[in-house]
């Protein structure tokens, strides 16, 4: 079994990272939800008012939502991450790797033939650089940079990438 934190470091921080986001998130999603429902509830009498009782409809769907999220961000663990699995056994399949920043976050986007694209958000520039370092290490025929066209050419046929695709 190969150890992920001496083969990838950058990578498990990066996947780490993007764990403790997604269980944030969960317990937001939860709390808010409980708060609505809870509010709704104290509005009116759901047995009198179809309005209410619609409402707590909805809100009981949005508590369930956000515990089966909740659970799949508490049980997810980022050594199965699939991304590993392709890095060590077949990194031919990675065709695409550029900077994606999201509300001032830099990710490392991976983009395979398989059409799939993983996202790895970046704490700082010295995470984004070494995660980048170490799929590019393993990935060297991999395109680099983001363009529209480049964009275009993936959705398409990701294997493309690997040609002379210019901006």
């Amino acid at each position: 079994m190969v150890d992920l934190e001496q083969s990838w470091p950058a990578l498990t921080r990066a996947l780490a990272a993007r764990q403790r986001s997604a269980r944030i998130l969960a317990v937001v999603v939860v709390v808010m939800a409980l708060g609505l429902t809870y509010a709704l509830y104290a509005v009116g009498d759901p047995t009198q008012d179809r309005r209410v009782a619609r409402a707590l409809f909805q809100g009981g769907v949005l508590i369930v939502g956000g515990l089966l999220y909740a659970i799949w961000a508490f049980a997810h663990r980022p050594r199965g991450h699939r991304l590993y699995t392709v890095l060590d056994t077949d990194p031919s399949q990675v065709v695409w790797i550029y900077k994606h920043v999201t509300n001032g976050v830099a990710n490392v986007a991976v983009g395979l033939r398989s059409k799939k694209k993983y996202f790895l958000p970046a704490e700082d520039d010295a995470l984004f650089e070494a995660v980048f370092a170490e799929i590019l290490a393993v990935a060297p025929h991999a395109n680099l940079g983001y363009s529209p066209r480049k964009d275009r050419v993936f959705r398409q046929d990701p294997a493309r990438l690997l040609g002379a695709v210019d901006g």
